[in-house]
């Protein structure tokens, strides 16, 4: 009798628990509709010009910051423009079957295979590509692997778990090797090169980079929700954990102008899911071969070997190599500034593209693209030195001539505005400086054009600058 009340009562647990997994899915599939209903006029057009773009890259189809094969060895198809259409309205199609029936396997499968076809051609585009469309194509992975929604919810939370901690140990190590803090620099640092690069919301960036306290407070309170998922496994704080982690990225959006809101933040709705991860792990214990684990385990040693630093790229295995360097307004080391005015075209890759990186390493700024861009387009900046940086840099840098740098597609580039953007950078990363506190108190000794003292003249010839950019670039339009 006791022995089937136990079973009874087991059977309804794991009702409840793939009914809750189910409205997860249910909510994620609606996410991913709304966001690629909302980008499609423009990823449609996207790839139309990427097809034909002349760029070095056009042809390269696949994942992650470069396109890369899946698992490193899988090459996705490049699509015809029609082609693409179709894998797009299909995807949209088996979105909203998912919706409905959630736990039909069919659905699982094609929604694998569609979202990888329909990603891979977009890993250039602004709202799909660096990493952004990565948990999507996992989510797909772990819900036809698993037995069932409840093993694949708690397998993809122990993935994203491994995400946000190893991104949190990353930049603990990069603060201990450089002796600075990386909440205390970083954000405000790339603040900075927002404001140049995506002035999406001019007015809030300039505020918060006028009140570094603010994005120092913001570092920490980044780094502590990193942390959340780690914590959610031992502790009842699941819910707050991953709705923490959905408002930093909105933050981020609104901050840095990085899209990480359209695909990847939808799989943070996993955190809905009921918080017995750790007991269903328990089982799998008993579970000699399972697809899934598999998934798990290689996710988890990709990610504890920091890999992608290394150049070892197997998507959507991640580690989470991006922004765990130490990035102040007066480095020192090698300096990259963009500018573009946005156009019908969202090409993202502009702003992630240095002439100082090896072309091996897929992020390299090469001189034959400069001329195919589809916006107006400036990038300059400061060949720094890497004397005393460890090998991993030098593995990744080419040499450049020390110094002032600039690259642009804008023809009878004003020769005002390159010697202000000179002075500009030659000012922060050129000449020997002392850094004050970053709450804006005096520096010990005579003041030596510590930039954390000049935010608002920063600030304004900023704004000065991209102003000229813009009128110079519609002159040469209007011609």
């Amino acid at each position: 009798m006791f022995g089937s009340t136990a079973s009874w009562a087991t059977f309804e647990l794991q009702n409840i628990e793939t009914d809750e997994t189910s409205k997860f899915l249910r909510a994620w599939c609606m996410w991913q509709l709304v966001s690629i209903c909302f980008h499609w006029p423009q990823q449609k057009q996207f790839y139309n010009w990427f097809l034909d773009s002349g760029l070095s890259e056009s042809k390269r189809r696949g994942l992650g910051t470069f396109g890369y094969a899946v698992f490193g060895f899988i090459k996705c198809p490049i699509l015809t423009g029609n082609q693409f259409k179709v894998v797009a309205y299909m995807y949209v199609g088996v979105l909203m079957a998912a919706f409905g029936h959630p736990t039909t396997p069919l659905w699982h499968f094609l929604g694998l295979l569609l979202s990888i076809l329909y990603h891979s051609s977009l890993w250039a585009e602004r709202a799909s590509s660096h990493h952004r469309e990565i948990l999507s194509i996992t989510l797909w992975m772990y819900v036809c692997l698993a037995p069932d929604l409840s093993h694949a919810s708690a397998a993809f939370r122990l993935h994203i778990c491994s995400i946000y901690t190893m991104s949190l140990v990353q930049k603990t190590a990069t603060s201990i090797f450089r002796c600075q803090s990386w909440p205390r620099w970083s954000p405000h640092g790339f603040l900075w090169k927002s404001m140049w690069a995506k002035p999406w919301f001019p007015s809030l960036q300039r505020f918060v980079f006028l009140h570094p306290c603010i994005a120092h407070l913001g570092g920490w309170i980044s780094v502590a929700c990193e942390l959340g998922p780690l914590l959610s496994l031992f502790f009842p704080v699941q819910h707050l954990a991953y709705a923490a982690l959905i408002f930093m990225h909105v933050a981020v959006f609104f901050l840095q102008g990085i899209d990480y809101v359209s695909y990847w933040t939808a799989s943070l709705l996993v955190g809905l899911c009921p918080s017995n991860t750790l007991e269903l792990a328990s089982s799998w214990s008993s579970m000699y071969f399972c697809p899934m684990l598999l998934l798990l385990g290689a996710q988890i040693l990709f990610a504890l070997t920091t890999a992608e630093n290394f150049n070892i790229n197997l998507p959507p295995l991640m580690s989470c190599p991006m922004f765990v360097t130490i990035a102040r307004l007066d480095d020192k080391c090698h300096q990259h500034y963009v500018m573009t005015l946005d156009g019908e075209v969202p090409y993202e890759r502009i702003e992630w593209m240095y002439p100082f990186v090896k072309a091996e390493y897929g992020m390299s700024l090469l001189h034959c693209d400069v001329a195919h861009f589809p916006m107006p387009f400036v990038a300059f900046g400061w060949g720094g030195s890497l004397e005393g940086a460890p090998s991993i840099f030098h593995r990744w840098f080419s040499k450049i001539g020390k110094g002032f740098y600039l690259m642009t597609n804008v023809p009878n580039f004003p020769e005002d505005l390159r010697i202000e953007l000179e002075s500009i950078v030659s000012k922060l990363h050129g000449i020997h400086q002392k850094a004050s506190d970053i709450s804006g108190a005096p520096p010990d000794g005579p003041d030596m054009g510590d930039p954390y003292l000049e935010l608002q003249s920063l600030a304004n010839r900023c704004e000065a600058a991209r102003t000229a950019f813009s009128l110079a670039s519609s002159r040469q339009k209007g011609t």
